[in-house]
């Protein structure tokens, strides 16, 4: 069976590098959630993280979706393994473990350095698979617990302010310290900010994001003209916000609630 409509959630926008994998692709329809009013979700409790996943797996599963991809590095930690226990009908496409396994595979003196936010790192999924993978690799790990709020509150859709390449900066020197040739970037907000990474690190590291290597193309129909949804959860003035935000990245592309 290929999946004809996907629905996909983050805390914010950067989900949407992920949706737009899926546009690209063709998929007929797809039903996107930003969670605007508990974002971020990487300075939350593993408990809090799992009723978010919940509350709005429950209302995709709602609108018939045929999978739910969790376009989230912290939610696909936590979240994962609760919802596949609660929706045991509905495949569930997390992008944390594609990218650890895609990192494990390209390594090739078994350093990786790792970007995210404080809660994927203190759940330990990424060194959990990794030494699945290979117990030779050392995992250096960066918290980041600013970088997607600036990320997501961007100025003038910039991605490349003094702001983020300050904290980059700071983030990555301990990482290119211990010689990584490799970086993960462990969140989905992220992606939309390889290529200044990229250039700090230098072209010696293979920087890796989730929406270059969580999805398999096969799993889905493609070829289509894609009808998106996109609902944001939060006040008046988030949802504004999000809905001008998430034109402004992929254009206008359906229906906005």
């Amino acid at each position: 069976m290929q999946f004809k409509k996907i629905g996909i959630f983050d805390s914010g926008i950067g989900g949407l590098s992920i949706a737009q994998q899926l546009i690209d692709l063709g998929v007929p329809e797809i039903v996107y959630y930003a969670d605007k009013a508990f974002m971020p979700y990487g300075n939350k409790t593993p408990e809090q993280i799992q009723q978010r996943c919940k509350i709005i797996a429950e209302k995709l599963c709602k609108q018939n979706v045929d999978c739910i991809v969790i376009a989230c590095h912290t939610a696909s930690a936590y979240g994962t393994e609760e919802l596949i226990k609660t929706y045991p009908n509905t495949p569930i496409i997390n992008v944390l473990g594609p990218t650890a396994q895609t990192a494990g595979q390209i390594t090739n003196n078994k350093k990786i350095g790792l970007l995210a936010t404080p809660a994927t790192i203190a759940s330990k999924k990424y060194t959990l698979i990794l030494q699945q993978l290979d117990p030779t690799i050392t995992l250096y790990e960066q918290a980041c617990p600013e970088l997607a709020l600036v990320i997501e509150n961007r100025i003038n859709n910039a991605f490349s302010s003094t702001e983020i390449k300050r904290l980059l900066t700071d983030y990555l020197a301990p990482l290119l310290k211990n010689n990584i040739d490799t970086l993960i970037l462990g969140c989905t907000h992220y992606d939309f900010i390889k290529p200044i990474v990229q250039k700090l690190c230098g072209p010696h590291v293979n920087v890796i994001t989730s929406n270059e290597c969580a999805l398999n193309p096969k799993l889905f129909q493609t070829g289509h003209s894609t009808k998106t949804t996109i609902n944001v959860i939060g006040n008046s003035e988030q949802k504004e916000k999000t809905t001008n935000a998430i034109n402004a990245l992929l254009g206008s592309i359906g229906k906005h609630n």
